[in-house]
């Protein structure tokens, strides 16, 4: 979808809520205008014609029959190895769907790649054996798999972009609001009571501004202070310094920023 569609599509009645986001794999590359190749060749003859030949193919694969004799799918199982692969790929997904993590904000979408990751690997392996007749009698390998997760991780980041576009993400939002704060008050330091007493239209509690802040210290914008106790031996509450590149950035710009 062009970011044109994608902005708003969180709006939409129900489409979220339902988890209709949450199925779709995003892809935001960089706009090719005023880089595109002119006049750029055709695709070979000969790469037009195995193409055609393997869709064809794997299109012409009879049905498995159940007991009744309905036709139903075949079954694809990945190799012991595959499995395993796919299994380390899920321990390193599940933590980033934390509240704090790094899919902690898009955690429907985030909770379903793993199976898209799966489903990935069963195309690429009919795509690899669409000589054969029987491709799901060969187990998935390794190989396929690791293919099919780094698709996955090339997703990641893409859909972070697009739930960004579509305003459907809350959190970077907020992480918005408290940088425009920053560049009005103009500000090397500040505590979260500060942005909290600044921002109680936005923040009801100061609890809240933490996941905002977390992306802001993740992109590098703000970083934390040390924390030292005070003359009763409590911490402080948390304080970060704004990161002066960013800020030059900013004056230079006369706060025209990009997050």
């Amino acid at each position: 979808m062009q970011p044109d569609v994608i902005r708003g599509l969180a709006s939409e009645p129900g489409f979220r809520g339902r988890g209709l986001l949450a199925r779709f794999l995003f892809a935001m590359p960089s706009s090719l205008l005023g880089r595109r190749i002119i006049n750029a060749p055709a695709v070979p003859g000969q790469i037009r014609a195995e193409y055609r030949a393997g869709v064809l193919a794997l299109l012409n694969l009879p049905f498995d029959k159940d007991e009744s004799g309905e036709a139903c799918p075949h079954v694809l199982v990945p190799d012991p190895d595959a499995l395993e692969a796919l299994h380390e790929f899920e321990t390193w997904i599940e933590p980033q769907l934390s509240e704090f993590g790094a899919l902690g904000t898009m955690s429907d979408w985030g909770g379903k790649i793993v199976g898209a990751v799966a489903r990935i690997a069963g195309l690429l392996h009919m795509a690899a054996m669409t000589g054969s007749v029987a491709p799901w009698q060969t187990p998935i390998a390794r190989t396929t798999i690791e293919r099919a997760i780094q698709i996955g991780k090339y997703l990641i980041p893409h859909a972070r972009a697009a739930f960004a576009e579509m305003g459907a993400d809350p959190v970077v939002e907020n992480a918005k609001k408290i940088l425009r704060w920053i560049e009005h008050t103009v500000v090397d330091s500040f505590t979260r009571r500060d942005a909290h007493q600044a921002m109680r239209a936005t923040f009801r509690r100061t609890e809240d501004l933490d996941a905002p802040l977390a992306v802001l210290v993740d992109r590098r914008f703000i970083r934390h202070q040390p924390s030292h106790a005070t003359s009763r031996g409590r911490p402080p509450g948390p304080a970060f310094d704004v990161n002066p590149r960013w800020d030059r950035q900013c004056k230079s710009a006369r706060g025209v920023c990009q997050f």
